[in-house]
């Protein structure tokens, strides 16, 4: 069965298709049966490159700046993967639509189809949706399909998401950077802290925690990044020991946010390595110890492959911001 490839080279819209990009934003619109492949190069931690490549049976395309080559699918994808690997860039899968519904049921597939390959049951993996930056309608339409995990950075825009969606039952982890001067706020809020990185930090959320023990997770900065909140790996030990004499502090397991890389493979090494981490602790934790929370858009993939239990999933629900 024959595929056509469409190269979609520097030209910003393709309207007769439903594909454009503005200013490095991946905007796609439906093109029933398409299968979309975004490539982006990387120089010096810009966009550099973007480029659209469509396998879609049946179709042809005579749009300006579009070569199309009839291709089998397989080779199709080989195509891809050695073009990818010869200019160095970032390979990943999209869903042709930009419904909510369809990015979030999509990401819940690869979830499931990434654990059962690597041998793990997928209902030990969780989905947190990030939703920084969106709108509290976008976060009632994923509550409606029965979405109820949410992650939030900045508390001053956090508070008025959950006031708005207090009726519908939903869990929300904080999961940015912690100032000790919001500590308040984010334990009277919050149902999860997933940046814990300091002693101080622990205990004046502690103190400010009024009802159930909230759950925490340690956020390791794995790579040893100096500009990136977390702790180092040598010093997670002695943090663990602190934590676990906060009564109203529950000690759920490790975050990590890795070195951003151009090509997910790349992280595979820091999620093993927090992997490791994780079990080690085991013995000398409590019995809530069961959450590791790794991988984000660009590589949740390889995380659940090397154990991740909690992925962090914004850009791959909600689609491109702005």
């Amino acid at each position: 069965m024959e595929a056509n490839t469409v190269d979609c080279g520097s030209s910003s819209q393709h309207g007769r298709h439903g594909i454009s990009y503005v200013e490095g934003v991946t905007q796609v619109r439906e093109v029933p049966g398409a299968t979309i492949f975004l490539a982006c190069a990387f120089r010096r931690r810009t966009l550099d490159d973007l480029r659209f490549k469509v396998a879609h049976r049946g179709w042809s395309s005579r749009s300006r700046n579009c070569r199309v080559r009839n291709r089998g699918k397989l080779a199709f994808r080989a195509s891809i993967e050695r073009n990818a690997r010869r200019a160095n860039l970032l390979t990943v899968p999209l869903v042709a639509s930009l419904r909510i519904e369809d990015r979030y049921k999509s990401a819940i597939d690869r979830i499931k189809n990434t654990a059962i390959q690597y041998g793990r049951n997928p209902e030990d993996i969780g989905l947190l949706a990030v939703s920084k930056t969106r709108t509290v309608e976008e976060i009632r339409t994923l509550a409606q399909i029965g979405h109820f995990d949410f992650g939030e950075n900045y508390v001053v825009d956090a508070l008025p998401k959950i006031q708005a969606t207090g009726s519908l039952g939903l869990t929300w982890h904080y999961v940015g950077t912690i100032q000790s001067n919001k500590t308040k706020l984010i334990a009277q809020h919050f149902d999860w802290v997933q940046s814990v990185d300091r002693a101080n930090i622990a205990r004046r959320l502690n103190d400010a925690r009024s009802r159930e023990p909230l759950n925490v997770c340690i956020q390791v900065n794995v790579d040893d990044e100096p500009q990136k909140s977390g702790i180092r790996i040598e010093e997670v030990a002695d943090l663990v020991k602190e934590i676990q004499k906060l009564p109203r502090l529950r000690l759920r397991g490790l975050m990590s946010i890795p070195k951003a890389r151009s090509i997910p493979e790349e992280s595979r090494t820091a999620f093993s390595t927090l992997y490791r981490l994780f079990q080690e602790l085991r013995p000398s934790v409590s019995e809530y110890w069961d959450t590791l929370s790794m991988g984000m858009t660009s590589d949740y993939e390889i995380a659940i492959q090397e154990g991740a239990t909690l992925v962090r999933l914004g850009t791959a629900i909600f689609g491109p911001r702005g």
